[in-house]
């Protein structure tokens, strides 16, 4: 979920994966920057910027 704040006020709440990845288990931070995302049916998912946008890209078990 992408949820905003200004300050301490509330202000929307987006589910940004629903229906993509499943619930999320674990998540690490690359040196690079890019999210490394375990979901519950044992895929990882690497998140990366292109060109100001999130690029959700599967990738396979192994990472180098």
């Amino acid at each position: 979920r992408k949820i905003k704040f200004e300050k301490t006020k509330f202000i929307n709440e987006e589910t940004i994966f629903k229906g993509k990845i499943g619930r999320i288990r674990d998540i690490k931070i690359h040196k690079n920057g890019d999210l490394y995302l375990l979901s519950d049916k044992g895929e990882i998912w690497r998140m990366h910027k292109w060109k100001k946008y999130l690029f959700l890209q599967v990738k396979p078990r192994e990472i180098s």
